[in-house]
């Protein structure tokens, strides 16, 4: 009962205020009448109609009520504002740019619509294999995000590409001020190209180090975060995790993994003139399961084999790893470069894995990538004109030199495909036009110039292609 009786003073408020706002509309022409009928006296005097004191008479009475249609037209409106607002102070707030947002009028609660589609299409060319063209769903996720009791955060976001289902991010966790503590599935930190999101990469492939060879991506556990007060000058992100959840949800992968990332800006002008520096260390412990540290061919092509697998079989496998990152923004131009080296204790030995990379982009029609100094990672870039309403979106150009080396040693296990994990070294080139903030088109020039796995069918081989893809997120 007292639902409705809420909701039924919920209407009558609302249609008042639609009367005021009626009244209001009305009183407009009311003061056209006015200005017309002034017109009217003058041509009226002129003709002699009305003599010079009738006319003075007439205008003194119409500018009189005139200007009492005009305060009554004005306290209509501020009246109907007021019971616009009174009538809408419960209800949430709705954000629809780039994103679909609903927030509760005292922020307490927020809700989220998030994902992200990617499709693929890749022409490819080789001097031994004959690897073909593809084209593929690289990603499409969809999840929900949000916030209850302002302070306990949540995400869910699954991924439905590749005829598959696999769980992202999947975490509760408490945020306050400059911190943040999550517990369930989310990036292990370590590595910026892996922790940074596919939506913002400059280049349609991650580098070879990154996603899994040198720098581990999800799993399940505790992780802590924190900024400085000020949100400029340097992070700390650590975790403890557990097994990454497989694909359909269901079921994990048991090892032991601790890590931290720490970052600092030593230069920051502004938001498009800075520098930051980073570091990470990250410590494995397999728990006597089958280890394998393994990457495709640089031509990412959807359901191919690895062509650097390193296989360490099952035993007390310990891997600890080591990493540093660097990047400028300066105006339109971008740097960023990372280290990754990798040392694996197992029963046949030690071995130490790495790679590295550096790349450069150029925007042509001057907007900056933007690197958020409060989460250490980059965010959607921003056009200046957006195209579909007088814009011509941003343009950006970009080239990246790219190694991964998992052959150093002479212990690494057989797979069929010879003895060495092998070494991989790629050229990329690329443009990519941000149409808006939520959506753009990217075009890179891949050219393996080194692929070295003796035994291997792609040993010696070298491929290159054309890539693009189309990209929407929210």
């Amino acid at each position: 009962m007292l639902i409705k009786t809420h909701f039924r003073n919920q209407i009558k408020t609302i249609c008042g205020a639609v009367i005021f706002g009626c009244f209001a509309a009305l009183a407009t022409p009311a003061m056209a009448a006015n200005e017309a009928m002034l017109d009217l006296i003058d041509i009226m005097e002129r003709k002699g109609t009305l003599t010079k004191e009738e006319s003075e008479l007439l205008r003194n009475a119409t500018r009189a009520d005139g200007e009492k249609t005009e305060s009554v037209a004005s306290e209509a409106k501020e009246a109907a504002k007021k019971e616009v607002q009174a009538a809408t102070k419960d209800l949430p707030k709705i954000e629809t740019a780039g994103k679909l947002k609903v927030t509760s009028q005292d922020g307490d609660f927020s809700w989220g619509l998030i994902g992200r589609v990617m499709a693929d299409y890749n022409l490819v060319d080789s001097d031994i294999n004959k690897i073909g063209n593809d084209a593929f769903i690289r990603r499409a996720r969809l999840g929900m995000e949000g916030a209850m009791w302002k302070h306990w955060i949540w995400k869910l976001e699954m991924d439905f590409a590749e005829d598959s289902l696999s769980t992202k991010d999947a975490f509760i966790g408490y945020k306050s001020g400059n911190w943040w503590i999550k517990t369930g599935q989310s990036h292990i930190p370590y590595g910026l190209s892996t922790i940074s999101s596919s939506k913002y990469m400059t280049f349609i492939e991650r580098p070879l180090l990154a996603d899994g060879p040198l720098q581990p991506s999800r799993s399940l556990g505790v992780a802590g975060f924190m900024h400085d007060p000020n949100g400029v000058r340097w992070t700390l992100h650590a975790g403890i995790f557990g097994g990454a959840v497989g694909s359909g949800g269901a079921g994990a992968t048991d090892e032991f993994n601790v890590a931290a990332r720490g970052t600092f800006v030593p230069f920051m002008q502004d938001k498009n003139h800075l520098a930051s520096i980073g570091a990470g260390v990250w410590y494995r412990n397999a728990l006597d399961k089958a280890t394998t540290i393994a990457q495709r061919p640089g031509v990412f092509r959807s359901g191919d084999s690895t062509f650097q697998r390193v296989a360490f079989g099952t035993g007390d496998v310990d891997s600890l790893g080591f990493n540093i990152e660097g990047l400028a923004v300066m105006g339109p131009f971008g740097l960023k470069a990372e280290y990754s080296r990798l040392n694996v204790d197992s029963p046949a030995g030690d071995v130490d894995l790495d790679g590295y990379y550096g790349e450069a982009s150029w925007f042509m029609t001057g907007e900056s990538l933007n690197y958020d100094t409060k989460k250490a990672q980059f965010g959607s870039v921003s056009p200046k004109g957006v195209v579909g309403k007088g814009g011509v979106g941003a343009w950006q150009v970009a080239v990246r030199y790219d190694v991964l080396d998992l052959s150093e040693g002479d212990i690494i296990g057989s797979d069929g495909e010879g003895t060495f994990g092998g070494e991989q070294h790629v050229i990329t080139a690329g443009l990519n036009w941000y149409v808006n903030k939520n959506m753009r088109f990217m075009l890179d020039y891949v050219h393996l110039t080194k692929m070295d796995r003796p035994g291997s069918i792609w040993d010696n081989d070298e491929p290159h292609g054309i890539t693009l893809r189309s990209q929407v997120h929210w």
